[in-house]
């Protein structure tokens, strides 16, 4: 083996598992948000904190993410998760059945 085929085997080796981070990062993103949209409506339906409604609620959690220092759970993020569980309440099954969360997941869809 010459030098330039070791190379470009190594620089296949790294984009090969580069593109397998990737995939694996935009999964757990996409479970994170569906989560978060799940336990997000949760809490809307059963009617905690009913002195706040709409918006607020979801602006008070924003803040206080935000002061914990979480990014990526704006305001706008955490509506559009809220709408991406709305949209998709079925990932429930399947996530229960391959993590092994908890059964209000289970017991919801």
């Amino acid at each position: 083996m010459q030098i330039n085929e070791l190379v470009s085997t190594i620089e296949e080796i790294h984009l090969f598992f580069i593109k397998q981070v990737e995939k694996q990062v935009d999964t757990a993103f996409t479970l994170r948000n569906w989560l978060i949209g799940f336990y997000l409506v949760e809490y809307e339906q059963a009617g905690a904190d009913r002195a706040e409604y709409g918006a607020t609620v979801l602006k008070n959690i924003a803040k206080k993410l935000a002061e914990k220092k979480i990014k990526g759970l704006s305001l706008t993020n955490l509506k559009l998760f809220r709408q991406f569980y709305d949209c998709y309440p079925q990932i429930g099954q399947t996530l229960s059945d391959q993590f092994k969360l908890p059964p209000t997941i289970v017991q919801k869809v």
